[in-house]
């Protein structure tokens, strides 16, 4: 017999085990408004409890192989399998906790009602939530399923209990959900769903631990749960993001020598936290220098400057011009002193070429030096400092015998002869009373069949 009106006085919610009976239906088609039907074909067996009429939907298996799974929301469907039974040996690999049973006391409560169900399809099942330990809450926000969970229940239930509960979690756990690939997931959505006290404490939490940012900012997920952050705090009311501006400078230096990490440095820059991330450009006049001459802070640092917005952005770029001698000479530093050139700003292109005289010999016999006096010389109101220069010392055959110098030399002629001819003239006629020395090295055969 079908179930009796009864029922009505029971809640909007169907609850039965997994003894009592089998769901099978199809998660892909069925949505929320025909669960209702699917419900009404129930039909009660005095032997073996419930069962589908011969109109349900086609059978599948029991339970999906994953622990916990939670629907997307198309059409409106929030549909939930839950296998209270534990998981087989391919999902534990995967989820990595427990068997179910021991995160929910019983099978998930599903709406009967397709409108309820839209409405708020985890009316009641946060409850769920609320009564299991923050251990056990950290790892359902660990795993795939129990993420998407926690974030539906975040999402649907503004219940200060749940979200105090997933807070708890996150406050005690902090590195390790951040980290998570999908803890952070459900941290993004607790920073949208708490108060500000929360997101105060959180802020804190995060920002006075210098060793918990670090690691955090320089994890592929750790930094995005960090930006995320960033964002909330950017549009909130608060003045929390000061916090994490002061943390990001006071770390500038280690986070720009790493891939990661300076991603969070770059979003800081963005225009959005204008008035807030003055420390972060006041930590850059610090450690510029150091972070342009490290291998992976000198690709950090150009993007830093193609990012820069603030009034100190002149300041920065002045600093590292002023100081081209020393970055110049770098393997890596002087990629950023080319890039500060290529801004074609003339007061740089000046600060660099008083930083650089009587230098360019030494620098034409590096091999990243080389590249800046190479770059050099395509300002032609400059170049004249760097052909002088050769033209004045007896080590012009030296620097157009050397592996990397003859490069220069002939980047010069060829320049000279675009712009200059008198200087060029010269520079062939200087070049030439050592054309014996030329012939006599591999590299200076280049050079002289430019001036034959």
């Amino acid at each position: 017999m079908k179930p009796s009106t009864a029922s009505a006085s029971k809640p909007s919610f169907l609850c039965a085990s997994a003894s009592d009976f089998e769901l099978s239906y199809s998660s892909a088609f069925a949505s929320a408004d025909n669960l209702s039907d699917i419900f009404s074909n129930l039909q009660v067996d005095n032997t073996s409890g419930f069962s589908f009429s011969s109109s349900s939907l086609a059978a599948r298996p029991l339970y999906s192989d994953s622990i916990w799974v939670a629907d997307s929301f198309n059409n409106g469907g929030c549909g939930c399998y839950f296998n209270p039974g534990g998981c087989s040996s391919s999902s534990s690999s995967i989820n990595n906790f427990p068997a179910a049973s021991c995160f929910f006391p019983q099978t998930p409560l599903i709406l009967t009602s397709g409108q309820e169900r839209r409405a708020n399809p985890f009316r009641n099942s946060g409850n769920n939530v609320i009564d299991r330990g923050v251990d056990d809450i950290l790892l359902m926000a660990k795993d795939e399923h129990g993420s998407k969970f926690l974030c539906q229940v975040l999402f649907f239930q503004k219940d200060s209990w749940i979200v105090s509960r997933v807070f708890e979690m996150v406050l005690k756990f902090t590195l390790e959900v951040v980290t998570s690939q999908h803890g952070r997931f459900v941290f993004g959505k607790l920073i949208e769903s708490c108060n500000d006290d929360q997101l105060g404490l959180i802020t804190f939490r995060i920002a006075s631990d210098d060793h918990l940012f670090i690691n955090a900012s320089r994890d592929i997920n750790g930094s995005s749960s960090i930006k995320k952050l960033i964002r909330v705090l950017g549009k909130s009311r608060t003045n929390f993001l000061e916090e994490i501006m002061t943390t990001l400078g006071r770390n500038f230096e280690l986070l720009m020598v790493d891939k990661t990490g300076s991603s969070v440095i770059l979003l800081s820059l963005d225009n959005n936290y204008f008035k807030k991330n003055d420390i972060v450009y006041q930590a850059a006049l610090e450690h510029c220098l150091t972070v342009a001459n490290h291998e992976k802070g000198c690709i950090s640092m150009n993007k830093f400057i193609d990012e820069m917005r603030s009034p100190r952005r002149k300041q920065i770029l002045l600093l590292i011009s002023m100081n081209a001698a020393c970055v110049a000479k770098n393997p890596f530093g002087n990629y950023v002193l080319q890039h500060v050139l290529d801004l074609e700003d003339p007061e740089l292109i000046e600060k660099v070429f008083s930083a650089l005289r009587g230098r360019f010999i030494d620098l034409s016999m590096r091999k990243g030096g080389s590249h800046v006096v190479e770059r050099c010389l395509k300002y032609d109101n400059f170049m004249h400092y760097v052909v002088e220069e050769f033209l004045g010392s007896n080590r012009i055959v030296e620097v157009a015998n050397h592996s990397f110098g003859n490069y220069v030399v002939q980047t010069a002629l060829r320049e000279t002869m675009r712009v200059n001819r008198s200087l060029h003239e010269r520079l062939v006629m200087k070049l030439k009373e050592h054309r014996g020395d030329l012939l006599q090295f591999r590299h200076g055969k280049h050079v002289y069949n430019m001036i034959l």
